[in-house]
């Protein structure tokens, strides 16, 4: 590693840090102002930028151990070391302006920014020499310096022209769901994109014998061994994820209590509370939290209530619409649309004694 790079790793990692000590100074004011999402502020200060950290440190090191081995281009090395800080810097800024302000979501920014990084990494594909840790690493690729060179020119030139396109996106309606499209479409375009080059000009090679049939190596074999098993776990815990939780509302004597399973538990106090009404919504989107087929939990947005924190069963049409006193809005359900009226009926009980004892 150059000089310049030393100095970029130890820079890299105050920056990722930058946040950790951001947040816990001002982590009272980021609690108060996201009253409601306390366990996402708090794994937001403390747990991602240790998470980035830690990802970080690895890329760095097996990019620094094939760089010795392999001779890596060093600006493939700087890229490597630059990378992680600018994502955690981006996720940690933008996560903090949505606490502070509820009805913050930079939808262009993030257009801007995700176009700028595809064009950026567009333009250093073709830079890097064969390696097992960055690029389009496919058997195919792997299996020779020339189909590897031509996949990565190739997916230079598409991500350059996927990132033009996503900067052109900053110009759309302003919409949660465009925004995922965008993004996830942009990966697999790239993704796929690359692989299938990849594959078709190998298999051109093959057939006019200047390159023979791959066989997958030891390495191979054992990433497979490992790749196989894992995926098998995420998609079974992505399963539960899906399909199990719950939520339980505790009627008190003074407040609602709220626990959620993958979420901390809240407490809303009646005297908090300005407006109690029953409601039905129509799309219902997820701004920043937990969706999934059976909960939705978090930040959400919808046609009729805006920006508003929510804790309900996706199976229920009907739910509580809670207007705090500040301006926020809460919005809960039971399981069923049953469940949920006589929720209401209970909390409106005691927020109607709440507000008598105030009076008298």
């Amino acid at each position: 590693m150059t000089r310049k790079n030393k100095i970029l790793f130890v820079l890299s990692v105050l920056i990722i840090l930058a946040p950790l000590a951001v947040g816990l100074i001002m982590l009272e004011r980021l609690t108060a102002a996201a009253s409601l999402m306390q366990g996402f502020i708090l794994f937001t200060v403390i747990f991602m930028p240790l998470f980035f950290l830690l990802l970080h440190i690895l890329c760095v090191f097996f990019m620094l151990r094939d760089y010795r081995k392999n001779g890596q281009s060093e600006k493939i090395v700087t890229l490597s070391i630059c990378l992680l800080p600018f994502v955690s810097l981006f996720a940690s800024a933008v996560t903090f302006a949505m606490a502070l302000k509820n009805n913050f979501v930079p939808y262009s920014l993030v257009y801007i920014l995700l176009g700028a990084l595809f064009i950026l990494m567009g333009n250093y594909m073709p830079k890097a020499r064969r390696n097992r840790l960055f690029g389009v690493k496919t058997v195919w690729t792997l299996s020779s310096d020339e189909i590897w060179t031509k996949t990565h020119r190739f997916t230079g030139k598409l991500g350059v022209i996927i990132g033009a396109l996503l900067l052109l996106c900053a110009l759309l309606p302003q919409s949660v769901t465009l925004l995922v499209c965008a993004i996830l479409g942009a990966a697999l375009i790239l993704s796929f994109g690359s692989m299938i080059y990849s594959y078709v000009i190998y298999k051109k090679a093959v057939k006019a014998g200047t390159l023979s049939e791959a066989k997958p190596t030891k390495n191979d074999k054992i990433a497979r061994a490992i790749a196989i098993p894992a995926i098998i776990i995420i998609l079974a815990v992505c399963a539960v994820l899906m399909f199990t939780g719950s939520i339980e509302f505790t009627v008190g004597e003074e407040a609602l209590t709220i626990d959620a399973t993958y979420w901390s538990e809240e407490r809303v106090a009646y005297e908090e509370i300005k407006d109690i009404a029953l409601i039905e919504e129509t799309n219902v989107a997820r701004v920043n939290g937990f969706g999934s087929a059976r909960l939705s939990l978090g930040l959400f947005t919808s046609d009729e209530q805006g920006k508003h924190t929510r804790f309900t069963y996706t199976k229920s049409e009907k739910s509580i619409l809670l207007t705090l006193k500040d301006g926020t809005k809460v919005i809960i359900s039971e399981r069923t649309d049953a469940e949920t009226e006589a929720l209401y009926k209970d909390i409106l009980e005691k927020y109607s004694d709440t507000i008598l004892g105030e009076i008298f």
